[in-house]
C-alpha cells in the first residue's frame, strides 16, 4: 500500500533536520547512480533481491543490488515512471509513452492492465500501488503528454486528471477527479485513508512554476469495501516545490518527497521536519532484505541509505 517500513521510518527519523548530502559525506548514505536525466519510480523487488528505478527521459529502468551493483533492467522502457511490487510477486508499472498501467508476467513480458477509460486513452499514468484487497490504484496526470521530454506530446483524451482503481476482477473505476495533477499516492496502514499528492503548481517544463497553484497532499476516506467515500481534504503543504512521491508512516503521518527533500508530517498534517537536499526529490521507497533500506530518487541521482551505514 506504499507505506514506509517501521525500520526505514526509524532510520529517517533519526536524521530528521539534517541534510542528505551530510549523510553521504559522512558515509551514512551512498550515491549509487549519477548523471540521470530524471530519476523516479524506486521499487524493491524481493524475488530478485534488487532495487529498480526509472530514468524517465532516457527511456530506461535501472537495477541495483549490493552484490552486483548497477545494471540495466529494461530499455526501451516506454518512459516508465512509477513501479510497485505486488504481494503476488509481480511488478506494476506506469508507462508514459504507452499511456498505460502494465504488469510484468512471470516470463518477463509486460501485460497491459489499463490504457483507457470511458472510450478515451489515459493521459500518462504516474504512480501505482496495490491495496490490501488486491485492487490496483494509479494516478493519471498529463506530464507524459505535455511535451516529448518524458513521453510523447499529445492531446488529452480525458476531461479530468483522475485517480483510478482497478478491481481484482479488472473493473476500472474513477475514484478521484477533483485534483489538478494527481501524483504520488499511499494508503494508511489501518486502511482508513488514501493520500494523494497534487503537484498542479508544476505544469511541466514549458510553463512557469505557479507558486499559488496546488502544492498539497489531500486525504480521502476509504469505505470498508475499499472505495473512496466522500470528498478529499487538504492534509499538508510542502515547504518548496511540489509534493511528488509519498509514503505513509507505520504509526500515522506521512513522508513526502518535495523540492525541499523528504518532509515528515504527523497524523494531523503538522510538519515535524525535513531531511533536506539541494535538488528536488521525486520519490523514495523502503526495501532490502531486512526492509531497512531507503532508496531516494533525487533529480539526476539515486541515493541508498541502509541501517548498516
Amino acid at each position: 500500500m506504499a507505506g514506509l517500513s517501521a525500520a526505514a521510518d526509524a532510520i529517517l527519523m533519526r536524521h530528521l533536520g539534517r541534510g542528505i548530502d551530510d549523510l553521504v559525506s559522512e558515509g551514512g548514505a551512498k550515491v549509487i547512480a549519477r548523471d540521470l536525466a530524471w530519476s523516479e519510480g524506486p521499487c524493491w523487488c524481493p524475488g530478485a533481491g534488487q532495487w529498480i528505478f526509472s530514468d524517465i527521459p532516457n527511456n530506461r529502468v535501472l537495477s541495483y543490488s549490493a552484490a552486483y551493483g548497477l545494471g540495466l533492467f529494461r530499455a526501451p522502457a516506454q518512459n516508465a515512471n512509477g513501479h510497485f511490487a505486488t504481494a503476488g510477486g509481480t511488478i506494476l508499472c506506469c508507462e508514459h509513452l504507452s499511456r498505460s498501467v502494465t504488469r510484468q508476467t512471470p516470463d518477463g513480458q509486460w501485460q497491459t492492465l489499463c490504457d483507457s477509460y470511458g472510450g478515451g486513452r489515459l493521459n500518462s499514468p504516474n504512480d501505482v500501488i496495490e491495496a490490501w484487497d488486491g485492487a490496483v490504484w494509479f494516478t493519471d496526470p498529463t506530464y507524459g503528454i505535455l511535451t516529448d521530454y518524458e513521453g510523447a506530446r499529445a492531446e488529452a483524451e480525458q476531461a479530468q486528471n483522475r485517480v483510478y482503481r482497478i478491481a481484482p476482477d479488472g473493473t476500472v473505476s474513477a475514484e478521484i477527479a477533483d485534483l489538478k495533477m494527481p501524483n504520488g499516492l499511499s494508503i494508511s496502514a489501518e486502511r482508513r485513508w488514501i493520500y494523494v499528492a497534487d503537484s498542479g503548481a508544476d505544469m511541466g517544463p514549458e510553463v512557469a512554476f505557479d507558486a499559488e497553484g496546488p502544492r498539497d497532499v489531500f486525504r480521502y476516506a476509504l469505505s470498508a469495501e475499499g472505495r473512496v467515500a466522500g470528498r478529499g481534504q487538504p492534509f499538508c503543504r510542502v515547504l518548496k516545490g511540489v509534493p511528488d512521491g509519498i509514503r505513509t508512516a507505520p504509526e500515522g503521518g506521512l513522508w513526502v518527497a518535495s523540492g525541499a527533500g523528504l518532509e515528515r508530517f504527523d497524523a494531523t498534517g503538522a510538519r515535524l521536519g525535513c531531511l533536506a537536499f539541494d535538488k528536488p526529490v521525486a520519490n523514495f521507497a523502503s526495501g532490502g532484505e531486512g526492509d531497512d533500506e531507503i532508496l531516494i530518487t533525487a533529480s539526476d541521482a539515486v541515493i541508498r541509505i541502509t541501517k548498516a551505514e
